[in-house]
Order: C-alpha cells, then structure tokens, then sequence
C-alpha cells in the first residue's frame, strides 16, 4: 500500500524539472540527511498539504530524530519492573497507544500522531529522571509507533552512549586534545567525564565547567544522571 501525498516544493517553489529544482533520497543522503530524519520531516506534513523542504526545515528535523532517538536509547536501557499495574508509565503507556492511534485513524493525521511523540518523550525523560522503573508492557506502545514511523536515526543518537564512575585521576595522562581514532576517542570522553565527576565531588564546579566546555568543543555532551553517574555521547 501507498499513499500520493500533495506536492512537494523546494524552498517555496513546486519540485520540477522545469524548474532545475529536482532533489532525490539519494541527494538528500549524500548531504547526510540521515533517512529517519527525512521521514520526520514529511510525516510533520499532512498528506493533504503541500511540503516546502527547506534548509532549516531538514536541520530542525534532524534535530528531532535525534532527541527521539536519545529517548529511545534511555527507555531501552532502564531497567525493567516486573509489573505495570498503577504505575505512571502504564498511564504513559495507555495514552500514548490510544492518541497514537486515534491519530491515523483521523484521515492518516500523522501530524498529530508526531506531535503526541513529542509530548510522551518529555514526559517519559520526566519519568526516568525521577527514578520511575517501566514495565515491558509500558514502553511497548512508544516502540510500536517507531516501528511504525520509522523515525529513529540509522545509528543510536549521539553515538556511543557509556556511564562513568568517578575517578580524580582519569585526565592524568588524558591531553585534552581528542584522538582520531573512534574509539580511543570514546575512551578519552569516558576519562575526561570520570575526572568531571571527581571534581564536582570536590565542588570544584570551575573545573567540571572547564571539563564539560572541553568535551563539547570535542564533538561530546555530558548528561548527569540522578544516582551520581554521567553519560557521555557524542553530539
């Protein structure tokens, strides 16, 4: 089954070969738009509307792919109650799956469906930040409707996602200049937010700051979790 949306234009004019204005998926992925990002795109676009595919259009969906894949990755690896009876996620859960649906079932309000993931993200890092365990059964309607979107970037957002320990002797012989290489990169992060955490245990806050802006001037955001650790992932 496929569905003839209405017109799509570039940068405010209709996509035509008259006009030498001719974008294919193949352009788009050699700019690196990444496909999950694009899909985000057209489904924030009623079928019914024309779609202006613009610059700032592709960026602020990208940047969308991303937050839903950074949650993604965080409902994936919380650990999982063993029952969601009364909980706040099975309320999550419930009402992510009936709007959800009720969404498509409107004239494919994909638009609406979009908006209604949005608002169970915040929702849910609200939850996870509270230290709230979800069931199986309470992330099951949130993966249902990224396998139905398919949204998500091709790889985990950020990239490599690790949890540190402190360590006040992590950036001893770290340099603060990133590797090359991938993965000594990863470690050179892990090292530099070990050292983060040892500071901030200190409460030299100026040296965390110092640790955090360098991390970031190197491709890495630092997130500090609620039970004392630190996740490092790449931007």
């Amino acid at each position: 089954m496929w569905l003839h949306g209405e017109f799509l234009n570039v940068r405010g004019t209709k996509m035509s070969k008259r006009f030498g204005n001719i974008t294919t998926p193949r352009d788009l992925k050699a700019d690196g738009v990444d496909a999950g990002a694009l899909r985000l795109l057209m489904f924030q676009t009623h079928y019914r509307q024309k779609l202006d595919l613009t610059d700032d259009a592709l960026a602020a969906a990208r940047e969308g792919s991303r937050r839903l894949g950074e949650f993604d990755g965080r409902l994936r690896q919380a650990p999982a109650a063993s029952a969601a009876t009364g909980s706040s996620w099975a309320a999550w859960g419930t009402g992510l799956a009936t709007d959800f649906a009720a969404a498509l079932d409107d004239d494919l309000d994909a638009p609406r469906a979009v908006a209604r993931l949005f608002d169970a993200l915040r929702e849910g890092n609200r939850l996870l930040d509270q230290g709230a365990v979800p069931a199986e059964a309470d992330r099951a309607a949130w993966f249902r409707a990224m396998d139905v979107l398919d949204v998500l970037p091709a790889t985990p957002a950020g990239g490599a996602r690790v949890t540190a320990a402190p360590d006040a002797t992590a950036s001893a012989d770290l340099g603060e200049t990133a590797p090359g290489d991938p993965a000594a990169a990863e470690s050179w992060a892990m090292g530099w937010a070990r050292a983060r955490l040892a500071a901030k245990g200190k409460k030299n806050f100026k040296e965390a700051d110092r640790i955090r802006d360098l991390l970031k001037a190197a491709g890495w955001e630092v997130r500090d979790n609620r039970d004392g650790t630190v996740e490092v992932r790449r931007l």
